[in-house]
């Protein structure tokens, strides 16, 4: 469903009132971001090797495989401008592939510390700083690097040119989710105008 098609369910929803586009997409990028917002919370607060990232998979960018991947010179490689969290990182040693491990500062620099001749290449090792990833052993040049991009703005565009309210699809920027996260949003944005609906009521009005 694209932007309009939202705009109208929520309208159904709360009674017919249908708000200015200009108030739509403040209450739309409130949706989208504390939506995204909730799913990281859920990501970050389950054991890692458990984690399931499919729910932000339109946010999901891989350096490696069909694009270049990670470079690392010295131990150290920047972090991507659009970065927002990691989900995972390898390199391949011995002709096999070894699952980078990461570190908070603390025990990523005790690691290097007491590591006497150098970090097992078998166990790589990595820690993310503000702008720079650090890996250890320095040796490691490529790594194959998957992470979470920032979310970005949403747009409900329109025309009036005919006199009334018309949704410009061209110029419009959508939502990058699927229906299941899309109703996430919309009871967000609900809750946000001092409505309760249950899942089962918006789902519904997203199929009329």
């Amino acid at each position: 469903m694209n932007l309009n098609d939202t705009r109208f369910v929520i309208a159904r929803l709360a009674d017919g009132v249908v708000e200015s586009p200009e108030e739509f997409n403040v209450r739309l990028n409130f949706g989208h971001r504390q939506n995204f917002s909730n799913q990281w919370e859920k990501i970050l607060a389950t054991p890692e090797d458990q984690r399931d990232y499919s729910p932000l998979r339109y946010f999901k960018k891989v350096l490696g495989g069909v694009t270049p991947p990670l470079y690392v010179s010295g131990g150290y490689a920047d972090l991507p401008k659009d970065y927002f969290g990691k989900e995972s990182a390898t390199v391949f040693y011995g002709g096999e592939e070894k699952t980078v491990e990461f570190l908070e500062d603390k025990r990523f620099d005790e690691r290097k510390k007491d590591a006497i001749e150098g970090v097992d290449p078998e166990y790589p090792l990595g820690n993310i700083q503000s702008n720079f990833i650090r890996f250890l052993p320095k040796s490691i040049q490529f790594v194959d690097f998957s992470y979470i991009t920032a979310p970005k703005g949403v747009k409900f565009a329109y025309k009036s040119d005919r006199g009334f309210i018309e949704y410009d699809p061209v110029n419009s920027i959508e939502l990058p989710w699927d229906e299941e996260q899309v109703t996430n949003i919309i009871m967000l944005i609900l809750s946000d105008m001092g409505i309760n609906k249950t899942r089962e009521q918006v789902k519904k009005a997203q199929k009329e």
